[in-house]
């Protein structure tokens, strides 16, 4: 997989969270589960997902102030949401997401250029680069972590920790990589 092909289709998939996010939250308001509590856990469970990318406290948990400030880049909610609204298609009274082929258009055309994907696009690169102790990484590792929290809530795993759409190996957490 060439560079270019992993930061477009990273891109596009986080730019799909975002949508079924922006979605899920306008339909959210109408959609009631048998139990109060567990459409306070799903609302929990997106939160958490949303505070990774933005948190700023990453930077307090840095043993040194080197490039702190300039080197974290978290995505906002209004970012995220705009990322997510990108995607959406207005067809026949209805939203759908737009396919990959359309959305490499527009990201060429249009979205490249705007501060909320260049928010991403700093994140998902600089996640891969070779610098020890990357913010990026670190944010992306913990964004992982509450997305395997969501998909828990989503297909509970059974007593192995298989659940009825993943895998045990398929929702597995990972380590947050040290801050320099």
């Amino acid at each position: 997989m060439s560079k270019q092909h992993y930061l477009q289709s990273t891109l596009f998939l986080s730019a799909r969270y975002f949508a079924f996010v922006e979605m899920l939250k306008h339909e959210l308001r109408f959609l009631t589960y048998k139990q109060d509590d567990i459409t306070r856990k799903l609302r929990l469970c997106l939160k958490k997902v949303e505070r990774a990318f933005a948190n700023t406290r990453l930077q307090q948990e840095a043993t040194t102030k080197d490039d702190q400030v300039t080197e974290d880049r978290p995505i906002f909610q209004m970012q995220q949401a705009y990322v997510g609204q990108s995607l959406w298609e207005h067809k026949n009274d209805s939203i759908e997401w737009m396919s990959y082929p359309t959305f490499l258009q527009l990201y060429e055309t249009k979205l490249r250029n705007t501060e909320d994907f260049r928010a991403l696009v700093d994140l998902v690169t600089g996640a891969v680069s070779k610098r020890p102790g990357s913010f990026h990484r670190r944010r992306l590792c913990i964004v992982l972590n509450t997305l395997v929290e969501l998909l828990d809530f989503l297909d509970p795993p059974d007593t192995e920790g298989n659940g009825v759409f993943l895998l045990k190996k398929e929702r597995e957490t990972v380590n947050l990589p040290e801050l320099p």
